[in-house]
């Protein structure tokens, strides 16, 4: 009887664990809407913002942190509503999970991934009620209160920027300055989203300052120009991405740190061609446009773990590992947010890895 009983308590005790430490798979959580364009129409009719949360509940391990360290937590729902519509979009793994999703829904998230270009999970975005975003974030340390003084910062950046696009109505408002009023603008935005958010602001601005005599011209032709390559490597055009990036070394001759990103980027696009003598000259000549720049150490490391090991020739005969084939490495983890050194150059446009979140800047 006695040892019945201890089996018993044993097993209440690994389930009550299992409850309380393992995420809930499918996320379902009360106050928050699953089908994004009624949670717009609604935050339409109600004059709010919307909180959009991208994630993939039953599989993701941050994106199961953020619901129990702050989605989840008492009172968050109640103290975010009357500023937003709170809208869950899930991309769950397990079929069971799957089947609970509408095929229609499932559809329509997918569309709204490519359409916001989510980098990985969890995504969250900040849009206003017509649904335009004017903020990213993910995963945050800190809980419920640190997450609550983000989003309300975020929306305080938004009230300035709405207050600037109110002066940019005024028709008397032309010229140059008219492109440092836009220029303003943008810099309200986060720079990851800026060229999404402000892409017809920018156009603008390189129109209105012809000859550059602003400074503005040449700030913002780099910026979409480097995002139209970024969308090719995106969509792994890595021909186009290396003949935009060279046209922007050509045509807009950028120093310093600036160089150091396109010639970093050009170096992916030609190392995903199968160039790789062009990469490693073209990560030399990064690395020696900014040696102390922010790219510097994680280019070094990549030209030493990649194409130094490619002109190494082993002294003795290497054994295979236990599996029968290759030598056994280390695989390393990225390091502020780069991907690994591992296999080639960084594709400057490669998505952020799904298990692993982003830290946002604001």
């Amino acid at each position: 009887m006695m040892r019945k009983l201890l089996r018993r308590t044993v097993v209440c005790a690994a389930a009550l664990a299992a409850m309380l430490f393992t995420p809930v798979a499918g996320a379902e959580r009360e106050g928050w809407m699953t089908d994004y364009d009624a949670a717009k129409k609604k935050a339409a009719e109600e004059g709010k913002d919307m909180l959009v949360d991208f994630s993939g509940s039953d599989w993701n391990e941050w994106c199961q942190r953020l619901d129990k360290e702050v989605f989840s937590q008492e009172g968050f729902r109640e103290k975010t509503s009357k500023d937003f519509v709170l809208v869950l979009l899930d991309f769950p793994k397990e079929e069971g999970n799957i089947a609970k999703i509408p095929e229609t829904q499932r559809k329509r998230n997918d569309e709204l991934a490519a359409e916001f270009g989510i980098p990985g999970f969890p995504t969250v975005y900040l849009t206003d009620s017509q649904g335009a975003p004017y903020a990213l974030t993910g995963y945050r340390r800190g809980g419920p209160e640190s997450y609550l003084k983000d989003l309300a910062d975020f929306r305080t950046k938004k009230v300035r920027k709405d207050q600037l696009l109110a002066r940019a109505k005024d028709a008397q408002i032309t010229g140059m300055d008219r492109a440092k009023l836009l220029d303003e603008i943008i810099q309200t935005a986060q720079e990851e989203i800026a060229v999404k958010c402000h892409k017809k602001e920018m156009e603008e601005i390189v129109e209105l300052d012809k000859v550059g005599k602003g400074g503005l011209r040449g700030k913002y032709e780099l910026k979409l120009r480097t995002a139209e390559a970024e969308r090719a490597m995106e969509a792994r055009d890595f021909a186009t991405a290396d003949k935009v990036y060279q046209g922007i070394l050509d045509d807009l001759k950028p120093t310093s740190g600036s160089l150091q990103n396109i010639l970093y980027a050009k170096s992916a696009a030609l190392f995903f061609q199968g160039d790789k003598a062009s990469a490693e000259k073209h990560l030399r000549e990064a690395l020696k446009a900014a040696p102390n720049g922010e790219r510097a150490k994680f280019i070094q490391t990549t030209l030493d773990q990649v194409f130094s090991v490619e002109e190494k020739k082993p002294d003795v005969e290497t054994k295979p590992d236990a599996a029968g084939g290759k030598p056994a490495t280390e695989s390393k983890p990225a390091v502020d947010n780069e991907p690994a050194a591992a296999s080639g150059p960084a594709d400057a446009a490669k998505p952020a890895a799904v298990n692993k979140p982003a830290e946002e800047k604001r």
